[in-house]
């Protein structure tokens, strides 16, 4: 093997390499934005959605290079829910939050991962109508991505290549 040729070879490996790296990077920063806004990071300040049953946190879908595609949107007062418990609340409806790993194990990072909703309220949510998020959850997850890739970049750093 030449000198040229194994210069070229230990290159494209370390191109490969990196492309995985970045790879991990975005798929990692993609999950965390996206359990960030849905059902927050405490321990990094994200409150996630705010929750009274459920139906707006499990509402967050992930779209690659694509806007996601929903179904029609139910306000939860228009779902049939289970009985009242005390207080009036209802006690058998309760939405499971959405996971994402699955929809985001292909990502690259060549792609763009939109993370949407279709709920009709989830701007007065974002914008201070529940208590438990009055400073929102979408704008403190976006004002938190620089963290986010650090903390990402920082995992891959410790995990072996």
């Amino acid at each position: 093997m030449s000198r040229e040729t194994s210069w070229r070879v230990g290159f494209d490996r370390f191109d490969t390499i990196i492309d995985q790296r970045l790879d991990e990077v975005q798929r990692g920063t993609a999950l965390l934005v996206a359990e960030g806004v849905s059902v927050g990071l405490r321990r990094r300040g994200l409150p996630g959605t705010p929750v009274d049953t459920g139906f707006a946190r499990s509402s967050w879908s992930v779209g690659i290079n694509a806007t996601p595609q929903f179904g029609p949107s139910k306000n939860p007062s228009q779902v049939r829910r289970g009985a009242r418990g005390a207080g009036g609340r209802f006690l058998a409806w309760k939405v499971p939050p959405p996971d994402f790993g699955p929809a985001l194990l292909s990502v690259t990072a060549a792609d763009t991962v939109i993370i949407a909703t279709n709920v009709e309220y989830m701007p007065r949510l974002e914008y201070g109508h529940s208590k438990q998020a009055p400073q929102g959850f979408v704008r403190l997850t976006v004002a938190a991505f620089p963290r986010l890739v650090k903390a990402v970049v920082a995992r891959l750093r410790r995990s072996p290549s």
